[in-house]
């Protein structure tokens, strides 16, 4: 029988730490440091995954060659005019970075990324941790942000969680986070932050890019592409031509709290992929005899087909045929928790004080409820004036209570990862609240492929519910 070859042979290196060793444990002093870490660069492994399609020459061998630069350099460029750069995908970069709660929320936007940040509902807010951006409104902001954590501290002193107390503050405070990335994926952050309206998120992509091509300067010939681009800047021609359009035909703005749509046929979408996967059968005849099956033969092949299920797996990519849609008014914090949901689609609107704000109830039992419903309401003022005046830092006054509406489009193996992680009672109160909502109205529509979505910390109850 065939023995597969498996060699682990690269892993993320705390290029700092490396550094420091080379220098005290080996002596090693400043350009031997940066040679021998260019024979280690993540580049060298990068292009001689690109070498592995087309040359002889064994896995090491080959990564042995590309620690000459300057072959390295002329694979590299070649690859890049044919364009092949799924390769540059081989590499991986680690950062720390700290930005503003608003541009968090526009930063964490790039899915194939991994992202840990530091949270406000676990950790305490640092008083000095907030930016005052240059604006005409600078001195109001400050004076703002003061207050704000003021009332925040006063509400951890009578013993509010962190996470309902932080809903005062403003967006302009920091997050410190972590995020590791693939060089195809950094090229296209770059790309896509320098081309963003918004002044940090400009100099973040700029700073990320200097950052790498710095301290890896070899990887400056796979990571070119990041130009602003006009593609990615705000469209406001289409955004005028909606205005438009909205004034022909429609006068009246609505502000329903949730709107949920559901394919009608999920049962059976989801049921017609399973079948197709099992059986030799053309689509349409899977279809066919979906449509021929029985309520109950139809939860039987659901039972059977989750029956080994656990906790911690996803369920069948079958269940990636078949979709659910929502649009609703959720508060910056609630946000915070559906963003990190990157698989699904989420598009969002900016924040409008008119959809009112979010009051834990924590903060009326304390009765902290008219000093919270002040200092919001300062907030929305100085944004509104901020908006009028077109100041681009009105974003940074939105406190975590403010809500903006997003619309979300998921299949059912990422509503299953959702309701088990935003269900469960460990779940931030509003995204729970959210998710029951959502998750209720699937099961009202689709209730045979939705009979094991709950929380994590009900699975066990709900399973044997379904299998006693």
């Amino acid at each position: 029988m065939f023995a597969p070859y498996v060699n682990l042979y690269g892993w993320n290196i705390d290029a700092e730490k490396l550094k420091e060793e080379l220098k005290f444990s080996i002596g090693l002093e400043g350009k031997e440091i940066d040679k021998l870490l260019q024979k280690i660069s993540p580049v060298v492994i990068s292009t001689a995954c690109a070498g592995i399609s087309h040359q002889e020459k064994n896995f090491r061998d080959l990564r042995e060659k590309y620690r000459d630069l300057e072959k390295m350099v002329n694979l590299d460029e070649k690859l890049v005019k044919m364009g092949h750069k799924s390769i540059v995908e081989h590499m991986n970069f680690n950062f720390d970075i700290i930005l503003t709660r608003i541009a968090i929320e526009k930063f964490e936007k790039f899915r194939l990324a991994s992202y840990t940040e530091k949270s406000q509902r676990f950790t305490e807010v640092d008083s000095n941790a907030f930016f005052i951006p240059e604006s005409s409104y600078s001195s109001e902001i400050e004076n703002l942000a003061e207050k704000q954590i003021y009332a925040y501290k006063d509400a951890l002193e009578k013993g509010i969680a962190k996470e309902d107390a932080r809903m005062i503050l403003m967006l302009c405070f920091l997050g410190p986070l972590n995020f590791t990335v693939n060089g195809r994926e950094l090229e296209y952050m770059i790309q896509r932050m320098k081309s963003d309206e918004f002044e940090e998120l400009v100099k973040a992509g700029e700073f990320l890019e200097n950052e790498t091509k710095n301290k890896v300067p070899e990887a400056e010939h796979l990571i070119k592409h990041t130009q602003k681009d006009p593609y990615y800047q705000k469209n406001k021609e289409l955004e005028e031509y909606f205005k438009n359009i909205f004034k022909k035909y429609y006068q009246n703005r609505r502000r329903k709290n949730l709107l949920v749509s559901i394919d009608r046929e999920a049962d059976n979408k989801i049921l017609e992929a399973m079948m197709f996967k099992e059986m030799d059968l053309d689509y349409n005849d899977c279809s066919n005899l979906v449509n021929k099956m029985s309520l109950e033969e139809k939860k039987e092949a659901v039972k059977i087909a989750l029956k080994h299920m656990e906790l911690w797996h996803d369920a069948p990519r079958a269940f990636e045929t078949a979709y659910l849609r929502f649009s609703a008014p959720i508060s910056a914090s609630c946000f915070a928790q559906l963003k990190r949901h990157r698989m699904m689609t989420l598009i969002t609107q900016k924040y409008l004080p008119e959809l009112g704000y979010t009051i834990p109830q924590s903060i009326k039992d304390a009765d902290m409820n008219s000093r919270y419903i002040s200092l919001i309401k300062q907030s929305s003022n100085l944004y509104q004036k901020m908006l009028y005046e077109q100041d681009p830092n009105a974003p940074y006054v939105i406190t975590n209570a403010h809500k903006r509406r997003v619309f979300v489009e998921m299949n059912f193996r990422e509503l299953y990862h959702f309701s088990r992680l935003r269900e469960d009672k460990h779940a931030q109160w509003h995204i729970k609240d959210l998710a029951t909502r959502v998750v209720n109205s699937a099961k009202d529509i689709a209730p045979i492929t939705t009979i094991l979505l709950g929380g994590k910390d009900k699975f066990d109850e709900i399973k044997k519910e379904v299998y006693e």
